[in-house]
């Protein structure tokens, strides 16, 4: 068990990696929060068997960052479909 601080970051990054990081087998626990409003961290715990929890949050964090390449790509082509019609 191991908990991360990730400093000026929030909710955005909380909840998609926390999904992302639950979808691995090997992983018991993965939860996030934000200790106080006006402090500008936050706080991800990873439990995990087999694994480490830094493979954990590195395998998540590869993951979450191929997703966000995806859905800008998509993005991309659709608004260059669009403006072609344009």
């Amino acid at each position: 068990m191991k908990t991360f601080i990730f400093k000026g970051e929030g909710h955005t990054l909380g909840n998609a990696i926390r999904t992302i990081i639950l979808k691995n087998p090997d992983v018991i626990f993965c939860g996030y929060t934000i200790p106080h409003p006006s402090e500008n961290k936050l706080h991800l715990r990873i439990e995990t068997k087999s694994i480490s929890a830094i493979d954990a949050l590195r395998e998540g964090l590869e993951q979450l960052q191929n997703l966000s390449d995806h859905i800008l790509k998509t993005f991309e082509v659709v608004v260059m479909k669009h403006l072609s019609y344009i």
